[in-house]
């Protein structure tokens, strides 16, 4: 693979290839992409040709978020299972989840 192969305009996961920007403080090239999301940002051309970089960070953040609340839909729906036998004993546990999810 070439070092400085020109990959303006190519997509690689949600970041497009706009141009390259300049040096990093290490030495190592950056060029400039554009997000799905409509971020730009200078981003080592070696991290996102190899998928190390997939995006500005927008997808680790819905993922994490997506995570988050089907954890506390998960757990919501668990605890609040009435079929249970201890109802008393989840509904307790729910309002010390839901109160800290609150927060």
């Amino acid at each position: 693979m070439q070092k400085n192969k020109d990959i303006t305009n190519q997509k690689f996961g949600k970041l497009t290839a706009i141009c390259r920007s300049s040096k990093s403080t290490t030495g190592n090239m950056l060029w400039l992409f554009k997000c799905d999301c409509g971020v730009e940002k200078a981003i080592r051309r070696s991290s996102v040709v190899c998928s190390k970089t997939v995006s500005c960070g927008c997808y680790g953040r819905a993922l994490s978020k997506e995570r988050s609340n089907k954890k506390y839909y998960d757990q919501k729906n668990r605890v609040m299972d009435w079929k249970s036998k201890r109802v008393q004993e989840n509904l307790e546990r729910a309002n010390k989840i839901l109160e800290k999810w609150k927060k």
